[in-house]
Formats: structure tokens, C-alpha cells, sequence
């Protein structure tokens, strides 16, 4: 049994889909969704967000595998800050059944290699307030906050 990474295909819109819509439904509770989900969020539709990161050559799904079938992804996307290149990662998401297997670490190695052919100097993602778990993701491989949002709700 092996975890793998690949770039996704027109073949993973349905495996797309499914996982886009676990993720939605499990980060859906989590305090600052909704500020997110207006902002910065790829929006709730998975087939346009599909179509959109593989139709884009500035923009990637890493698909994790475990055995050769899809058990997350991540969307990222090469962007332009002060001259330098830098691989925004806009969503990583892996089955709850699948997390301890290593699919997620597949999925960051495969988006460090693409980085870094793509010549980006910086990798940056989010978590939410309290996501210790991808807090801890994101630490793992050395990517640490640069910026704390705040809000105050009058």
C-alpha cells in the first residue's frame, strides 16, 4: 500500500467533486468560515472550481492517493508578490478515514516539487482559528504564520 500525488486529470472531476464536498461540510463549523467562504474562498461549486484549476496554467489540483484512488487534494496556485513567485495554496483537504496513512505528506511534497519548478521563492496557506490539525500540517513541512487576521463583529 503506497500514498502517491499527481496532478489531477479530467478524469478526477467526480473524485473531485466528492472530496470538495466532505470538505466543505466538515470546515463549514469552524469559527471564521464564513468570513473566509466570502473572501477567499474558491466558492461553493466543485465542478467550477475543477474546471477552473485545470483549465489555468497558473493553477494545479494535487490529487493524494492511497493504493491508486483519490483520498484528498489541495488547490494551489502561482502567484505574483513583490517580483517573486509564490505557490498560494488556496485549499488541502484529505479524507478523515485517510490522515494518518501519509497522503497529505504526499500531497505537500508533490506541491513543494511543483513549486519549486514553477520558481517559487514562498509557499503560504491559512488555517482557521483552532485547526490545530492543519496548523500542525502546515508546521510539519515549515510553513509558519506571516499574518493574523482579526475580526470584531458589531
Amino acid at each position: 500500500m503506497t500514498e502517491t500525488a499527481r496532478l489531477a486529470d479530467l478524469n478526477d472531476e467526480q473524485y473531485f467533486t466528492d472530496l470538495f464536498t466532505a470538505a466543505r461540510m466538515e470546515i463549514s463549523s469552524y469559527k471564521g468560515f464564513e468570513l473566509w467562504n466570502q473572501l477567499e474562498s474558491v466558492g461553493n461549486v466543485p465542478q467550477v472550481a475543477f474546471k477552473e484549476f485545470i483549465g489555468d496554467s497558473q493553477k494545479a489540483i494535487v490529487i493524494g492517493e492511497y493504493d491508486n484512488y483519490p483520498l484528498g487534494y489541495m488547490l494551489i496556485e502561482l502567484v505574483s508578490i513583490d517580483d517573486k513567485f509564490v505557490t498560494n495554496i488556496h485549499e488541502v483537504f484529505v479524507d478523515a478515514d485517510a490522515r494518518e496513512v501519509g497522503i497529505g505528506e504526499a500531497i505537500m511534497d508533490f506541491t513543494i516539487d511543483w513549486s519549486r519548478t514553477n520558481r517559487a521563492a514562498f509557499i503560504m496557506g491559512r488555517t482557521f482559528p483552532g485547526d490545530r490539525s492543519t496548523k500542525n500540517y502546515f508546521e510539519r513541512f515549515r510553513i509558519t504564520a506571516r499574518l493574523i487576521q482579526v475580526f470584531k463583529e458589531l
